[in-house]
């Protein structure tokens, strides 16, 4: 079970919280590395929640973690205060289990992140067709069905 784990130098991987065959819940414990978590809900509706799980000693290491405050900024802005050490961001079901991140969070949780780092998710004008111009086509080995000479 997939969910996106935020550190506090800004990284953010996609991590598995059943490897193992842990279950998420212990999972969530391991990659924030604390024995207890709190849960903020970040965004949904009356079936699923995107969420954020933190050390529930809140400032347990000592470290901000500014890229996680800024997404909580973003998708709750009455939400204004600061998050520390790792955190990890997934989806729950209404009964508050930790559940597959939906595509629709996913979605959310990278325009957050676009918006938080103020980096643009897709560059403005990459992509499009410039009456014939071949100035922002992928080169032609970067297009399907393209095999290496000699394999």
């Amino acid at each position: 079970m997939y969910a996106i784990r935020v550190g506090t130098d800004a990284n953010v991987d996609k991590v598995d919280l059943t490897v193992g065959r842990q279950t998420a819940e212990v999972g969530l414990r391991v990659e924030i590395g604390c024995p207890a978590v709190d849960v903020v809900a970040l965004a949904g509706d009356e079936n699923t929640s995107l969420a954020m799980w933190t050390d529930s000693r809140e400032t347990a290491d000592g470290q901000l973690n500014p890229l996680a405050s800024a997404i909580v900024r973003v998708l709750r802005p009455q939400l204004t205060r600061y998050y520390f050490g790792p955190v990890v961001i997934g989806t729950s079901n209404e009964h508050g289990q930790i559940v597959e991140l939906s595509p629709e969070h996913t979605e959310i949780l990278l325009n957050a992140l676009a918006k938080a780092s103020g980096v643009p998710l897709r560059p403005q004008g990459l992509g499009q067709s410039r009456g014939g111009s071949t100035r922002n086509r992928p080169p032609q080995c970067c297009t399907r069905g393209y095999s290496r000479p000699g394999s």
